[in-house]
């Protein structure tokens, strides 16, 4: 949850760096096309706004990023079963497989 939180706040103060800049560069007519970066701002700040109200409303289960398995339960510690027959072996946990991701 704290993850989430920082992520949000972070994205949402670079893309209001970014609008800014647009802005202002839009307004003193230097070279080049600054439209595209305000509206990639934009789309930052409104997904970053997005990930702080799901934080509020404690429903970061329903998120792609944070409703994964390997984000819930940070609070418990992980699952001591796990750990405990692991450390004999060197500490060694074996790697976990990501769904979205091709093997």
């Amino acid at each position: 949850m704290t993850a989430a939180k920082v992520t949000a706040f972070t994205s949402m103060l670079i893309s209001s760096g970014l609008i800014i800049y647009s802005a202002i560069s839009m307004l003193n007519e230097t070279r080049g096309n600054f439209l595209l970066l305000g509206l990639v701002g934009v789309f930052v700040f409104y997904q970053g706004y997005e990930l702080l109200t799901a934080v509020k409303n404690n429903d970061l289960g329903n998120h792609p990023i944070f409703g994964r398995e390997c984000y819930q339960n940070q609070s418990s510690g992980g699952n001591s079963s796990d750990s405990a027959g692991q450390e004999g072996e060197g500490g060694a946990v074996p790697a976990q497989t990501d769904e979205a991701v091709m093997a």
